[in-house]
């Protein structure tokens, strides 16, 4: 990744934060810091990619269920699930 788009997306991002402080809005500036050594090494080197791709699979099988809790966690935070979760309780 170049430097100064890392560079910028980090700055961006604590400026953000410091602005807007919610568990939501920093787990959605993880994202793309999480998934693009996939991007690249789908890229660059695609054995390598497969191996993480596989890994990846592997451990939401494992523990999907701690995966699941964090998504649900992240879009209640971000008020997508707010009224689902009012309408489940009696």
């Amino acid at each position: 990744m170049p430097e100064g788009v890392a560079w910028s997306w980090a700055v961006g991002s604590l400026v953000l934060l410091l602005r807007y402080p919610k568990k939501s809005l920093s787990m959605l500036l993880q994202v793309p810091v999480t998934f693009a050594p996939f991007y690249y090494a789908q890229k660059l080197a695609p054995e390598a990619f497969w191996e993480a791709a596989i890994w990846a699979f592997l451990m939401l099988l494992l523990d999907g269920r701690c995966f699941l809790g964090v998504v649900v966690g992240f879009m209640v935070d971000a008020g997508l699930l707010a009224s689902a979760r009012r309408e489940s309780r009696p």
